[in-house]
């Protein structure tokens, strides 16, 4: 059975052009020259250019003993491409169109063969070919347990079909007693006929072992990624080519005729020389391309000609090389070849009923302007996303502002409070830190105007010896009193600068302790650090006095400080490929990034100059440096496709599947079965619908780890979620690197530990307190106190995994036979410290850190700063949104006098729930509101747009714009109670131009026009006034009568009753 690896291994592989070899056995055609040589030449050609897939079949005569011989003469090793032949259809002098054989016994026979012909040991796939012309039940319960029985056995790597009607292929995907890794179908995505798009949608999310009812519940019964499709024939069969299709082709004389026409408007279109003059097949593939590349995991490649070097480096020009022909020219050949067959058969059935030629042409013109007008709408839509927003924000030339033009003003610059608590500089507006949540006016009672260095190690505990008392020094207790006091996030926070990147003795950078001196360290140069401003070096630790007290107290506490950790990727024989290893913070060399890879010295320079900057400043250097990563739209673009009621498997399967060479480009989200097309607003509720299910705790990829800041860590047992489960952690790396590429922002929050892995820097033992606080406390007691004995601990964890076993793990060998004693209680710390914060999860940290962007770009940033990077500001600032928000000029003064005055009394939960319903995102970006975007990193603004009261009851949400469509109400009490509705509506799932009017939530919801029992006793049909003020009315009724009824039952029981007395007053005032 193959893994999901496996396939999307293969899917990596082959993305992208494949050769086909019907031509190299001459089936259609004789060939130039002698085959061998012409494959070679062709093979020669293709692979060094990433062209690695060969289509092969006894049925193409003798192609399958040419690919082999030209394999044998190229010499390229076997893993660097893959061998696709096929089963079931063979040549036969009895039957022209050959034999099908789909017995097991020639299944098996038709492998060896294969095998045998083409030089190899196995086979990466293998189809049934041509599967509609033979019986479904072979097909069904003896071919595809045949090749399933050869892929059990090592033969084969994936199986799976190949025809071309494609609801013959979808009968079979469907029903198929054993999975299918692989459908190719041919000439169903050209110019001519693109269905396989739509076929393919459903096949998408194939390849899963589960029963459909299993298939619902969690991660573990699913297979990543779905069912691999291909298409062969792009040029469909030569119907698209300059000379015109054989005469074996099956195309009627309509469709000839139109595809002739076609190619006239074609050569009439004038160039500036005849070299840039496309041909119709460069236009061909690449059209399949493009449609690959915005649908590039529903279709995965495509099998082209493979006669010599000319041909594919033609396909691969038109891969590499976009036309000259604009978007517009290349639709409207499409468009010549989409509808003028369709029109004419059309015309033809309709006069051979009896009806007049008038009506088949009239019905025929018909259709026509259907699809000029939609054509012209969406035409209209892309047009409409380069005029300007209502909330857009313009430089003096009219050029879009984006995300790194956001610039602080003086004011704001002159206007910043900084904390007392973690020295981050904050908006004067801000009432309490956005990086440590301490309130505006906190206070640790120093002198001194840097808290975080006067009472560093050195002076906290001893000061207090040398100082002799006095008020000073009680001010002093009075501040670490208050130290004690500070929340986890807090400590976090004010903690985030301790460990900087330092010169030795040696030359070579080590990781030190900031306000630490190593006699092993030469000085401390302005050095990076995951806190701002650099501190200057402080003198080393002096010796204990030796006697009891605060001395001793300090020197337990410097060493307790000292055991620290880096997580590094490093390669071994055993593992070629890397694996995390956690190393001592003094035997690491701080120039090696946690991925393993060395950064220059003049990279580490810039670098280290850009941590020490402020935030803000370094914030827009990161800012310049993703924007520069970030592929134009013109270069192609991601298109994503996802049900919602499935959207983590089929998001995580689609990111998986995007190329390297595609990473970068913009990102358009579609769900499934929604009228809504994405202008920004989609990506983001696309994006905080997957992290939430992403973290929820029962998927198990992912735990709460600390209760009170709700932050999340690496589930060790993410395996019993899924066999895939490390494929997960990839994706969500992936989906980690888009957040920080586009400025995305997460609900959830890693937890420090997570995050310092991904930074690089060292994990102390004070880290343990931020992934379980219990265990911290106990192995805290244990390193300062004596009598560990009486513990009966032994050098071994439990664990308890998702199933309820408990699980014993050594933490060194025959480890739970060794018991823990006050001599080796250090060692038991040093080691159970490696297993929670690395061991215990390593291979699942190494996936997630694959997929996030070049990390030396986020090593400016301290671990507290990157979080508010990934989070955004956690909590709403009032004033900052109000100041950055725009009204149209018709908005009545009064109106927007209430809206603020509604949202100012609102909760923080509550305006994050009106931020969800306008802009899809719960969280404000870190540069605040005047960062908001609409799409590709256009600044967009908040904006409320007045509209007619009668024609629009309820507010509309414009996500990708940023916009509330505000009706002119005439009370501030018609305001409260229709924005009471929005912030306690479900805020996501209903696409652009979203309208509020339900309650509590969507089970408690009126819906739109009003539930349909109520619609039709009241007689709304409509939204015109009369009925708006009906409806609004009705949805008040509801909600008073849900309200106060928490559980489901009495909540139906309340529906019940309103529809009784709903009724009950319709018949009164009928009588």
């Amino acid at each position: 059975m193959p893994t999901s690896t496996d396939v999307q291994a293969f899917r990596a592989g082959v993305n992208g052009v494949a050769l086909g070899s019907v031509g190299l056995g001459g089936l259609y055609q004789d060939l130039p020259g002698e085959a061998v040589t012409i494959a070679v030449e062709t093979f020669e050609t293709a692979f060094p250019r990433g062209v690695r897939l060969i289509d092969t079949a006894p049925w193409y005569n003798n192609a399958e003993d040419v690919v082999g011989q030209a394999l044998r003469r190229v010499q390229t090793p076997r893993h660097e491409y893959y061998l696709a032949t096929k089963v079931g259809r063979y040549r036969s002098d009895k039957h022209p169109n050959g034999e099908f054989d789909y017995s097991r016994g020639r299944i098996r026979q038709s492998v060896q063969d294969s095998l045998a012909k083409l030089g190899t040991t196995y086979l990466d796939v293998v189809y049934l070919h041509d599967v509609e012309f033979v019986d479904r039940d072979t097909v069904l319960h003896e071919a595809i347990p045949a090749l399933a029985e050869l892929q059990a056995e090592g033969v084969i790597k994936l199986i799976g079909i190949c025809g071309y009607p494609l609801d013959v292929l979808d009968d079979i995907v469907q029903r198929s007693p054993r999975p299918l890794q692989v459908v190719q179908s041919y000439s169903h995505l050209t110019l001519q006929n693109d269905a396989l798009l739509t076929k393919a949608a459903s096949w998408h999310a194939k390849g899963n072992t589960a029963s459909p009812i299993h298939r619902r519940v969690l991660l573990k019964h699913y297979v990543l990624p779905g069912i691999v499709v291909i298409n062969a024939a792009p040029l469909s069969m030569g119907l698209l080519t300059s000379r015109g299709p054989p005469a074996w082709h099956p195309a009627s004389s309509a469709l000839r005729a139109s595809c002739a026409a076609a190619l006239t408007w074609l050569a009439s279109v004038e160039f500036a020389t005849e070299q840039q003059k496309p041909s119709v097949e460069g236009l061909a593939i690449q059209y399949a391309l493009d449609a690959q590349k915005e649908h590039h995991n529903v279709v995965t490649t495509m099998v082209v000609g493979s006669m010599g070097e000319a041909e594919v480096l033609s396909s691969i020009r038109a891969r590499d090389n976009p036309s000259l022909l604009s978007k517009a020219h290349i639709a409207k050949l499409s468009f010549l070849l989409l509808t003028a067959p369709a029109l004419v058969d059309a015309a033809s059935d309709l006069s051979g009923a009896g009806l007049p030629p008038w009506v088949a042409w009239v019905t025929g013109g018909v259709l026509v302007l259907i699809v000029l007008y939609y054509c012209c709408r969406k035409a209209g839509f892309d047009e409409s996303l380069q005029q300007p927003l209502l909330g857009g924000q313009y430089t003096e030339d009219g050029q879009p502002l984006t995300r790194q033009d956001v610039q602080e003003s003086k004011e704001e610059i002159d206007g910043q409070w900084k904390c007392e608590v973690c020295d981050f500089h904050n908006k004067m507006s801000a009432k309490s830190c956005v990086l440590c949540g301490t309130d505006k006016g906190f206070k640790l009672g120093l002198a001194s105007p840097s808290p975080r260095r006067s009472l560093s190690i050195k002076d906290s505990a001893l000061g207090a010896l040398s100082s002799g008392g006095g008020s000073f020094n009680r001010t002093r207790s009075f501040a670490i009193r208050r130290l004690n006091m500070l929340n986890s996030r807090q400590r976090g926070a004010r903690n985030r600068g301790d460990w900087v990147r330092k010169v030795g003795t040696d030359g070579k950078r080590h990781w030190g302790r900031r306000d630490v001196v190593d006699t092993f360290l030469a000085k401390d140069p302005v050095s990076m650090e995951a806190g701002g401003t650099p501190k200057a070096p402080s003198a080393p630790l002096p010796p204990s006095s030796g006697a009891a007290g605060a001395g001793t107290v300090h020197l337990d506490l410097a060493r307790q400080h000292s055991l620290a950790f880096v997580s590094q990727l490093a390669q071994t024989p055993r593992h070629p490929e890397g694996r995390m290893t956690f190393k001592e913070y003094r035997e690491v060399d701080a120039a090696v990034a946690s991925r393993g890879y060395e950064i220059s010295e003049q990279d580490l320079e810039i670098l280290e100059q850009v941590a020490a900057l402020p935030f803000k400043d370094k914030y827009s250097w990161f800012l310049e440096q993703t924007t520069s990563l970030i592929r134009p739209w013109e270069d192609g673009h991601l298109k994503m496709r996802v049900h919602r009621e499935n959207i983590l498997v089929e998001s995580m399967e689609q990111l998986l599947g995007v190329q390297m060479e595609h990473i970068h480009m913009p990102l358009r989200i579609e769900f499934i079965g929604e009228v809504a097309i994405d202008a920004g607003g989609l990506e983001r509720e696309w994006f905080a619908l997957v992290t939430e299910k992403l973290f929820d705790e029962t998927i198990g990829l992912f735990m709460c780890a600390h209760v009170e800041s709700l932050a999340y860590v690496i589930n060790p047992n993410s395996v019993e979620a899924s066999a895939d489960h490390l494929l997960y952690f990839r994706g969500a790396g992936r989906l980690l690197g888009r957040a920080l590429l586009e400025g995305q922002l997460m609900k959830a929050h890693l937890a420090l530990p997570v995050l310092k892995h991904l930074l690089g820097v060292p994990i102390s033992f004070a880290d343990l307190e931020f992934v379980d606080h219990e265990v911290y406390r106990s192995m805290k007691w244990m390193k300062d106190n004596e009598g560990v004995d009486a513990l009966c601990l032994d050098f071994s964890v439990t664990n308890r995994r998702i199933s309820g076993d408990i699980e014993v793990i050594d933490l060194k060998e025959n480890g739970r036979h060794i018991e823990v004693t006050d001599a080796n209680k250090l060692e038991y710390i040093y080691l159970r410290l490696r297993y929670i914060m690395l061991e215990s999860f390593s291979e699942q940290l190494q996936h997630l850190m694959a997929g996030v962007i070049p990390q030396e770009l986020i090593l400016v940033f301290d671990y507290q700063e990157l979080e508010l990077v990934l989070c955004g500001v956690p909590s709403i600032d009032f004033a900052d949104w109000k100041l950055h928000t725009q009204s149209s000029d018709d908005m009545p003064a009064d109106l927007l006098v209430w809206f603020w005055e509604v949202v100012e009394g609102f909760s923080d939960e509550e305006r994050a729930r009106l931020l969800q319903f306008t802009t899809g995102s719960s969280r404000v970006p870190v540069q605040g509101f005047k960062a908001l975007t609409s799409y590709d990193g256009r600044i967009c603004h908040f904006t409320l747009k007045a509209v007619p009261y009668p024609e629009n009851a309820f507010p509309r949400a414009h996500t990708c714009f940023n916009r509330i469509d505000l009706p002119k109400y005439k009370t501030k009490k018609e305001v409260e109670d229709v924005m009471s509705l929005v912030i306690n509506m479900e805020v996501t799932g209903m696409g652009e131009g979203k309208q509020a009017v339900s309650s509590k939530a969507k089970e408690v919801a009126a819906t739109t026009t009003v539930c349909q029992h109520c619609s039709n006793v009241l007689g709304i049909t409509s939204m015109g006034t009369e009925d708006a003020h009906k409806a609004q009315q009705h949805s008040s009724e509801m909600a008073d009568a849900l309200m106060n009824n928490p559980s489901p039952s009495k909540r139906q029981a309340a529906i019940d009753d309103h529809h009784r007395k709903t009724l009950a007053a319709k018949e009164l005032e009928l009588r």
